[in-house]
């Protein structure tokens, strides 16, 4: 009888305790799925009828596929030994495989799926068109995938979790990066269409335009105001000052009774960190201050918002103020 050869696959007994996760594996095991129990009773009552496959290294065994089958013989049945499938797979062979059994299985929600893909590209420099052929997808769903990874981790989440569709996901992310994950909250509690959520998304942009080229126009006009002033003491007569003085003061109304005036901020432009380039520009007409949004807010005060464009008559509350108003 012929002795396999040292790359030929082989079976062995081993402990299940003993065997070491794939290095490459991109599913999480949740002690808690139904399912495991469900596969756990199927093993108990059938054996293994599919021998997770293991590759040798200097340590001892590593799983290259059937986690799920391990973790059950070993945490929920306490089997001492099972039958396992030796082969001898390079670290890019374990990564191809462990996305190859699992997409075979229809067990990879879209986020695993991108995992798989991106240790693939980053590791062993596949192509997306290389990824695509190798695992019967087209390179736009392996390009659409990748670009799930790049999300915020609350929708790469909500998206891993079934809460969120991946159109869903790539609606969210056109929306600016501050109001992503609110405008995700909304979605999921609202069961927003992708239709819907595109044009959320779009309206956050078009408010956050309005409102850098607002902030832009302030800063602008008070430079051009400031440099007038610094000329003034030059000047003998004092009626200028004095009409300056006028024009700069006579919009106090405007900053009381904006309904983006709250306790004394604007809300209309909020930054999560202290916006340190408005703040050298605008330090001598207004100060900045961090709320208990946890934003950073400019003074609502007469000398900001004589130059602002998105003044709102009518004073209101937060809790009536829409969820998504600046």
């Amino acid at each position: 009888m012929r002795t396999p050869s040292e790359h030929e696959d082989r079976i062995v007994e081993v402990s299940p305790g003993a065997l070491a996760p794939n290095p490459c594996q991109i599913r999480a095991i949740d002690a808690s799925d139904l399912s495991l129990k469900e596969l756990a009773e199927s093993i108990q009552k059938m054996g293994l009828i599919e021998p997770p496959i293991i590759r040798p290294t200097s340590r001892g065994y590593e799983i290259a596929t059937g986690h799920r089958r391990v973790f059950c013989c070993h945490r929920m049945l306490g089997l001492e030994r099972i039958r396992c499938i030796v082969r001898c797979l390079t670290d890019e062979q374990m990564a191809e495989v462990v996305v190859e059994e699992n997409l075979k299985r229809q067990s990879l929600n879209p986020i695993e799926e991108a995992k798989g893909y991106a240790n693939l590209r980053d590791r062993f420099n596949w192509s997306e068109e290389k990824i695509a052929a190798r695992f019967s997808r087209t390179r736009d769903i392996v390009a659409q995938r990748l670009r799930l990874l790049t999300f915020q981790r609350p929708i790469q989440d909500a998206v891993a979790q079934g809460l969120l569709t991946v159109s869903h996901a790539e609606a969210i992310a056109t929306a600016p990066v501050p109001k992503q994950e609110q405008l995700a909250k909304a979605v999921m509690n609202g069961k927003l269409s992708v239709k819907e959520t595109t044009q959320m998304a779009k309206d956050l942009v078009d408010r956050e335009n309005a409102n850098k080229e607002a902030l832009e126009n302030i800063a602008s006009r008070l430079e051009s105001f400031d440099t007038q002033l610094s000329g003034l003491h030059q000047r003998t007569t004092m009626l200028e000052p004095v009409i300056a003085l006028i024009l700069l003061h006579r919009h106090e109304w405007k900053a009381n009774n904006c309904v983006h005036n709250i306790n004394g901020f604007c809300n209309a432009f909020a930054w999560k960190k202290r916006p340190s380039y408005w703040a050298k520009k605008l330090q001598r007409a207004a100060r900045f201050s961090k709320q208990t949004d946890g934003n950073w807010h400019v003074q609502a005060c007469g000398t900001v918002c004589a130059f602002c464009s998105v003044y709102q008559r009518g004073v209101t509350t937060p809790s009536q103020r829409d969820a998504f108003e600046y």
